[in-house]
């Protein structure tokens, strides 16, 4: 741990009151996956990709529901690709995939994936949009 002395000489009385710090800009993401908007950055559409929105829907209702616990691989595959069969390990690449696309479009290192599984990291706020709250974005 790094340490800092305060030299005794400086002028006026010391103030005790923090200032906390900024929260940072929450991400915030349609409730059906069609975007999110990335702080700084604007709105990405999800809208023509059927399994990242499947995806981002499911990672964002977790986070909500089950904030810090990743989603299972398996759990994530069944909601992005319904109904589809195809070898554990082809699944676990196609999902890896996916995410790893996730990241590009604007998620970066929020997106944390593990052996448990994938979330979004919980220092980061998220924030899911409703209908309604929603201003229509690029297509």
């Amino acid at each position: 741990m790094r340490t800092m002395s305060i030299p005794e000489d400086l002028p006026g009385p010391m103030s005790t009151h923090l200032v906390p710090e900024p929260r940072p800009e929450p991400f915030r993401v349609h409730c059906d996956g069609d975007w999110f908007d990335v702080p700084g950055l604007g709105r990405v559409s999800c809208r023509h990709r059927t399994h990242l929105r499947r995806l981002l829907k499911a990672l964002a209702h977790h986070r909500i529901n089950h904030p810090g616990q990743a989603m299972d691989a398996d759990s994530l595959f069944a909601l992005g690709w319904p109904g589809e069969r195809i070898e554990q390990r082809s699944a676990r690449n196609r999902l890896k995939v996916a995410m790893s696309t996730l990241r590009k479009m604007g998620f970066g290192p929020t997106l944390v994936g593990d052996r448990a599984g994938y979330r979004f990291n919980r220092e980061v706020p998220i924030e899911v949009i409703q209908p309604e709250a929603a201003v229509p974005g690029p297509e």
